[in-house]
């Protein structure tokens, strides 16, 4: 955002002062666009009724809106990229709704994992189902 809101503003100078003279830094509304990240693929669902060929496994039920991160047999697909994926969830979520006032419920969103290998240490991490 080019302009701070006010209430966000004084959220974040009350937390500079409460850490001042301590060895933590507080950023206020820090842009977090620097660096670009890449979604896989995003599947968009123009409209309704069936697909003319069925879809692959775990793809039966496409939303309108529906991000895939992909790992190859060289990347883990684990609970870091998981978090990723929610984390571009919400970046176009935003980008995809109308404005950030009327955002698009979340059931018009789906999102997938797809590895070329068993996911071995997300197995470990959580169970799977």
């Amino acid at each position: 955002m080019s302009e701070i809101r006010p209430l966000h503003r004084l959220f974040g100078l009350s937390w500079i002062d409460f850490f001042r003279d301590t060895p933590v830094a507080v950023e206020t509304e820090l842009d977090l666009s620097l660096k670009q990240q890449f979604i896989d693929l995003v599947l968009i669902r123009k409209g309704p009724g069936p697909l003319p060929r069925p879809l692959p496994d775990g793809f039966e039920d496409l939303a309108a809106h529906n991000l895939l991160t992909f790992k190859s047999h060289q990347e883990a697909l684990d609970a870091w990229a998981l978090w990723e994926l929610v984390g571009h969830f919400v970046n176009y979520r935003k980008q995809a709704s109308p404005s950030w006032d009327d955002l698009l419920p979340e059931n018009d969103f789906r999102l997938f994992g797809v590895c070329a290998r068993y996911p071995q240490k997300l197995a470990q991490q959580m169970p799977l189902t």
